[in-house]
Protein backbone atom coordinates (compact mmCIF):
# COMPACT_ATOMS: atom_id res chain seq x y z
CA UNK A 1 0.00 0.00 0.00
CA UNK A 2 1.26 3.77 -0.76
CA UNK A 3 0.39 5.47 2.38
CA UNK A 4 2.52 7.52 4.70
CA UNK A 5 1.44 7.84 8.48
CA UNK A 6 1.25 11.05 10.72
CA UNK A 7 0.82 11.54 14.21
CA UNK A 8 -0.70 14.86 15.85
CA UNK A 9 -1.36 16.89 12.79
CA UNK A 10 -2.46 20.48 12.47
CA UNK A 11 -4.29 22.09 9.75
CA UNK A 12 -5.73 25.65 9.92
CA UNK A 13 -9.74 25.44 10.82
CA UNK A 14 -10.39 28.08 8.13
CA UNK A 15 -9.62 25.21 5.69
CA UNK A 16 -12.47 23.29 6.53
CA UNK A 17 -16.58 23.91 6.24
CA UNK A 18 -18.43 24.56 9.09
CA UNK A 19 -20.89 21.29 8.23
CA UNK A 20 -17.37 19.22 8.38
CA UNK A 21 -15.62 20.99 10.92
CA UNK A 22 -18.35 20.05 13.40
CA UNK A 23 -19.27 16.42 12.39
CA UNK A 24 -15.11 16.17 12.97
CA UNK A 25 -15.36 17.09 16.12
CA UNK A 26 -18.49 15.22 17.45
CA UNK A 27 -18.14 12.12 15.46
CA UNK A 28 -14.39 11.43 16.16
CA UNK A 29 -13.84 13.47 19.22
CA UNK A 30 -11.57 10.73 20.60
CA UNK A 31 -9.04 11.59 18.08
CA UNK A 32 -9.71 14.59 16.46
CA UNK A 33 -9.72 18.22 18.64
CA UNK A 34 -10.00 21.89 18.59
CA UNK A 35 -6.79 23.93 19.76
CA UNK A 36 -7.96 27.23 19.02
CA UNK A 37 -7.35 28.17 15.50
CA UNK A 38 -6.04 24.74 14.49
CA UNK A 39 -7.71 21.58 14.17
CA UNK A 40 -5.66 18.34 15.46
CA UNK A 41 -5.71 14.97 14.28
CA UNK A 42 -3.94 12.49 16.53
CA UNK A 43 -3.38 9.81 14.06
CA UNK A 44 -4.06 9.62 10.42
CA UNK A 45 -2.53 8.06 7.02
CA UNK A 46 -2.73 9.54 3.72
CA UNK A 47 -2.24 7.68 0.53
CA UNK A 48 -1.98 8.72 -2.69
CA UNK A 49 -5.05 9.18 -5.40
CA UNK A 50 -4.97 6.32 -7.25
CA UNK A 51 -6.88 4.62 -10.45
CA UNK A 52 -8.20 1.03 -9.62
CA UNK A 53 -6.09 -0.92 -12.26
CA UNK A 54 -9.39 -2.45 -13.70
CA UNK A 55 -10.89 0.86 -14.59
CA UNK A 56 -7.32 2.07 -15.90
CA UNK A 57 -6.96 -0.85 -18.41
CA UNK A 58 -9.70 0.28 -19.69
CA UNK A 59 -9.54 3.40 -20.48
CA UNK A 60 -5.85 3.45 -21.20
CA UNK A 61 -4.08 2.67 -24.75
CA UNK A 62 -2.67 -0.90 -24.97
CA UNK A 63 0.83 0.27 -24.57
CA UNK A 64 -0.42 1.70 -21.46
CA UNK A 65 -2.69 -1.22 -20.62
CA UNK A 66 0.51 -3.81 -21.11
CA UNK A 67 2.57 -1.90 -19.38
CA UNK A 68 0.60 -1.48 -16.01
CA UNK A 69 -0.47 -5.41 -16.50
CA UNK A 70 3.16 -6.39 -16.14
CA UNK A 71 3.76 -3.75 -13.23
CA UNK A 72 1.26 -5.79 -11.98
CA UNK A 73 2.77 -9.15 -12.08
CA UNK A 74 5.53 -7.31 -10.85
CA UNK A 75 3.55 -6.19 -7.74
CA UNK A 76 1.96 -9.71 -6.65
CA UNK A 77 5.50 -11.03 -6.75
CA UNK A 78 6.72 -7.84 -4.40
CA UNK A 79 4.07 -9.29 -2.44
CA UNK A 80 4.94 -13.05 -2.26
CA UNK A 81 8.67 -12.11 -1.86
CA UNK A 82 7.51 -9.85 1.74
CA UNK A 83 5.72 -12.74 2.36
CA UNK A 84 1.99 -10.96 1.70
CA UNK A 85 -0.08 -12.73 0.01
CA UNK A 86 -3.83 -10.49 -1.10
CA UNK A 87 -6.79 -12.83 -0.31
CA UNK A 88 -8.25 -11.59 -4.01
CA UNK A 89 -5.97 -10.62 -7.01
CA UNK A 90 -8.80 -8.95 -8.39
CA UNK A 91 -7.76 -5.96 -10.34
CA UNK A 92 -9.78 -3.33 -8.59
CA UNK A 93 -8.00 -4.55 -5.65
CA UNK A 94 -4.61 -2.49 -7.70
CA UNK A 95 -4.33 1.20 -7.82
CA UNK A 96 -2.17 3.06 -10.75
CA UNK A 97 0.07 5.68 -9.47
CA UNK A 98 0.21 9.43 -11.23
CA UNK A 99 4.01 7.84 -12.39
CA UNK A 100 2.33 4.48 -13.66
CA UNK A 101 3.37 2.42 -10.87
CA UNK A 102 0.87 -0.47 -10.12
CA UNK A 103 0.12 -0.58 -6.11
CA UNK A 104 -2.07 -3.13 -4.07
CA UNK A 105 -3.54 -0.82 -1.78
CA UNK A 106 -6.71 -3.20 -0.94
CA UNK A 107 -5.65 -4.65 3.03
CA UNK A 108 -8.89 -5.92 4.19
CA UNK A 109 -8.39 -9.06 1.26
CA UNK A 110 -4.84 -9.86 3.32
CA UNK A 111 -3.43 -12.78 4.39
CA UNK A 112 -0.45 -11.05 6.74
Amino acid sequence: MDAQEFKRIKFPKVRFAPDLLHELLTETAATVHDEGEQLVIDHLYIERRMTPLNLYVREASREQAEKAVLDYGQAIRDLAVTNIFPGDLLLKNFGVTRHGRVIFYDTTSCAW
